[in-house]
């Protein structure tokens, strides 16, 4: 990786393909880069990213509903838990689930995870 915003788009990435293999239809994504919203609204400014906008948008294509809204990196616990426990273990992959039991994750991120819930709970 060049640099951190390449990173983030491909992180953006492979969460919409796994959003679209999946067969999710309606999908609220959240970033913790405002980088990534400007290089995909403004793309003319950004020719380095133009390959990796383009399989993005051809991955959005085939979403039926999805935005993509930024998230403070302190509401955003849950997903640095996991990109945390993914990096410092070398793991390089990791897999997505839905409505997984809470005694999947560790202790700690069970914690995050839960924090987080009842905090979408309370809006």
């Amino acid at each position: 990786m060049r640099s951190k915003t390449e990173a983030d788009l491909w992180a953006l990435h492979w969460a919409v393909k796994c959003m679209k293999n999946t067969h999710q239809r309606k999908v609220i994504f959240e970033a913790s880069s405002e980088q990534i919203r400007e290089v995909l609204c403004n793309q003319a400014q950004c020719p380095g990213f133009r390959s990796i906008v383009g399989m993005i948008n051809i991955q959005l294509t085939r979403i039926e509903i999805w935005s993509l809204d930024y998230s403070l990196p302190k509401r955003n616990e849950a997903a640095n838990a996991i990109a945390v426990s993914v990096t410092r273990d070398r793991r390089h992959q990791s897999y997505i689930a839905h409505n997984a039991p809470i005694l999947c994750f560790s202790y700690p991120l069970r914690v995050v995870v839960m924090r987080q819930y009842r905090a979408q709970l309370a809006l």
